[in-house]
């Protein structure tokens, strides 16, 4: 008799969900060279092209970024293309 008991209850409980695998892997560098190089290798380093600060929207991330002519300001390279065709931008060299 226990048997439909346990059909019932399979019936009406909702199934389990599979929790979903990370995309990203684990970063297990001890001095951070390897967060460091990854996150490098996603962003793009830009300035304001003239004096003054400026702040616009990243068109894919939605990100609000803060651009100076005397600091580089790392932006996703998601938003690099677009942001560099308005012209008011330009890329840095990384050291």
């Amino acid at each position: 008799m226990s048997c439909c008991g346990q059909k019932r209850e399979m019936m009406t409980t909702p199934p389990a969900r599979p929790t979903p695998s990370p995309t990203s892997f684990p970063l297990h560098a001890s001095d951070g060279s390897l967060q460091r190089a990854l996150a490098s290798a996603m962003q793009t380093l830009l300035r304001h092209a003239r004096q003054g600060t400026i702040v616009l929207r990243g068109p894919n991330s939605g990100n609000v970024y803060s651009f100076s002519d005397r600091a580089a300001t790392a932006v996703l390279n998601a938003d690099v293309d677009a942001l560099l065709r308005t012209g008011m931008l330009v890329r840095v060299n990384r050291p």
